[in-house]
């Protein structure tokens, strides 16, 4: 869990693009994380690592409420919770990967599962 440090959004091509930069509090006060959003949360990186990516469904919530945050209403100092939830089979199929992957977003990354280090 940690605190919104700092917002950087745009609008282009349709799309509410950005991203969220956030510091740890607490037992993760020494990570950094910046997540990166088109729309919807499409990477998480901490430092210079992509720990997450789409299809995986990258969620920001409120850490009292637990009420998830979308991208358009986060902001400064907001406490959130930074959780994944894996996507299913269909997506991060090669085929699926070419419409909902990283790629199709404009990314030039691979898909990174936070739960490929669990497997």
């Amino acid at each position: 869990s940690g605190k919104v440090m700092d917002v950087a959004r745009r609008t282009t091509g349709g799309f509410l693009r950005g991203q969220a930069q956030l510091v740890g509090l607490d037992e993760d006060r020494e990570r950094k994380l910046t997540v990166e959003f088109q729309n919807e949360w499409i990477i998480a990186r901490e430092g210079d690592e992509v720990i997450a990516t789409t299809p995986d469904l990258i969620c920001l919530l409120d850490s009292q409420s637990g009420e998830g945050i979308g991208t358009e209403i986060i902001r400064y100092g907001q406490r959130v919770t930074v959780i994944a939830l894996p996507a299913p089979p269909v997506l991060t199929s090669p085929k699926g990967l070419e419409h909902v992957g990283p790629r199709a977003f404009g990314y030039d990354l691979d898909f990174r599962s936070v739960f490929a280090e669990a497997g």
